[in-house]
């Protein structure tokens, strides 16, 4: 970085956990692979169609099950040495095996049959021939065989999660070079022989973690350039600030309270009430949405009940079409809850008599003839606003219905080691998704415990199973005619609309900031939707590459 002053574009996400690329797993990690990395294939600007990357053209086989891929071979690693058909089959074999971030996405792929056929082509076959594949395969970051080969061609491949990342590991042949990280943030060089284009910004920083207060400061100052979210209290400071600029952008997935439904596995200490689905239907009832969206989210997101959201393709609005529909906002919503409990038999209080009007007037516990009770463990986050909020609304609005939620704030490291070993009866999460159906689906598929999560092969973390819905998830999965596939996606969203394994609270826009005083050119993706992203791990780079530095 001679001559001129070096130009810095930073960018403020959550917490770290590992830059490693087989073993980092949260969104900060998958920045930094998006920016470092190349991937064979990415979206166009609306997301409708995806073009190759890394690949000059690509050949499938008349039943959808072999699929030959033809590398370009004029791309250089960061190290200088050339990229070849070896890498790419390296990363394809390796990835759905030892891979934590990106082994579901090529679970597809069946490592064995991974081919190089000569120096610029790569063929493997798929178990099936399911709808979504390579929008998946768009999001893998291909890695250099002579860097990874040697911990995963070994006796000991797991040795690979121990790999520190450091500058002669990290080595791809993305628009940045990995330069360093420490705790507090990650920073990237501009790779200015990319053959893809080239940046304004000279140095990515990805800062980690900042306090909400810090973080708006950071903004007004110029200490930052930009944030994936600041929280609702902030964005009227922001909107007054002439140097910034905030958009609201929406992700592809949902925010949920998840039940835990599985009474099979060994240890789960769910409340065995919680597998009655009047229950948790009385539980929906007890979830405002609307009212969810203002307080909670500060305005600033969509109340939504299915777990497809207006940006997925295979969306189906419940709330204005489903006879089915339970209106939580509406006046009524507590006495339909009720109705239900006492439908369900929970009629008792905790000393085993008749529930009465001074237990609804003392919000006291419901409880069964067979002394089993409505009480409940409800687990958030305990660095999220949003969170907090929701789960003290849900559990003044369910106390009115004789349901009693017990609060527990943790950090997420240690909430996931509750949810990993079952001992949890709901929690929130953010799920996000993708452009295709396909993954949001797979959350409630079950098939034997194929796609449960931890032992599985999937993400399906509440347990639920239901033969029928498992039958139609396979159905859309194969299904490649769009409007047959819509019928079923539909069919599908009410059943889990009806039996409740998740209640599906809606989004929350992401108040994204950037300094648009110093940077223009940026654009929201998809370019099609009103809350497309300016960051996101799919946006970022394309981003840096069309922006223009104002100084």
């Amino acid at each position: 970085m001679e001559g001129k002053q070096p130009v810095y574009f930073r960018l403020a996400l959550g917490e770290a956990d590992s830059n490693n690329p087989f073993f980092g797993y949260k969104t900060t990690a998958y920045y930094v692979f998006s920016l470092v990395y190349d991937t064979l294939f990415e979206y166009d600007e609306k997301h409708e169609n995806i073009n190759y990357k890394l690949l000059t053209s690509m050949d499938v086989s008349d039943d959808g099950l072999t699929y030959t891929l033809h590398v370009r071979d004029d791309i250089k690693w960061h190290d200088g040495q050339k990229l070849t058909a070896n890498d790419v089959a390296f990363t394809l074999e390796m990835t759905p095996q030892y891979s934590y971030a990106f082994s579901y996405d090529t679970a597809n792929i069946d490592p064995s049959s991974v081919t190089v056929v000569d120096e610029n082509t790569v063929q493997f076959k798929v178990y099936e021939d399911a709808n979504g594949f390579l929008e998946y395969l768009a999001g893998i970051p291909v890695v250099p065989e002579h860097i990874w080969g040697q911990y995963l061609r070994s006796d000991k491949p797991d040795s690979v999660y121990e790999v520190e990342a450091t500058p002669e590991n990290m080595v791809g042949t993305g628009l940045y070079k990995y330069y360093s990280a420490d705790d507090t943030s990650c920073v990237l060089q501009l790779n200015k022989d990319y053959w893809g284009g080239t940046s304004a910004a000279d140095v990515v920083v990805i800062e980690y973690k900042l306090a909400d207060d810090s973080l708006l400061a950071a903004l007004q100052s110029g200490e930052l350039d930009g944030t994936q979210s600041v929280v609702a209290s902030a964005v009227d400071t922001v909107k007054t600030d002439k140097n910034l600029s905030c958009i609201n952008g929406l992700t592809f997935g949902f925010n949920g309270i998840g039940f835990n439904l599985h009474d099979r596995a060994q240890g789960s200490t769910e409340n065995p009430t919680l597998l009655i689905r009047d229950v948790r239907q009385a539980i929906d009832y007890c979830v405002p949405r609307k009212y969810l969206v203002q307080m909670a989210y500060g305005g600033l997101g969509l109340p939504q009940v299915s777990f497809l959201n207006p940006n997925s393709k295979g969306y189906y609005d419940i709330a204005s079409n489903y006879s089915g529909y339970r209106d939580s906002d509406a006046a009524d919503s507590v006495d339909q809850a009720i109705a239900l409990l006492e439908g369900a038999g929970f009629t008792y209080n905790a000393s085993g008599q008749p529930y009465s009007a001074a237990d609804k007037e003392a919000k006291a516990v419901r409880y069964n003839a067979a002394g089993e009770n409505l009480q409940y463990r409800l687990f958030i986050e305990s660095d999220n606003v949003s969170y907090d909020s929701i789960a003290t609304l849900v559990q003044n609005k369910c106390a009115e219905a004789g349901i009693g939620i017990e609060i527990s704030r943790y950090d997420q490291s240690t909430l996931w080691s509750y949810t990993d070993k079952w001992d949890y009866d709901m929690y929130i999460i953010e799920w996000n998704g993708y452009v295709d159906p396909d993954f949001a689906c797979a959350l409630f598929a079950w098939d034997n415990g194929k796609y449960c999560y931890i032992n599985g092969n999937g993400y399906n973390d509440s347990g639920y199973s239901n033969t029928h819905y498992d039958d139609l998830y396979y159905k859309q999965r194969y299904t490649h005619d769009a409007q047959e596939r819509m019928q079923t996606l539909e069919e599908m969203q009410k059943i889990v609309y009806d039996d409740v394994p998740y209640i599906v609270l809606g989004n929350y826009f992401y108040a994204q900031v950037i300094n648009s005083s110093r940077w223009s050119g940026y654009k929201q993706l998809p370019a099609f939707s009103d809350y497309g992203l300016i960051f996101d791990t799919a946006t970022f780079r394309y981003n840096l590459l069309h922006m223009t530095y104002k100084g």
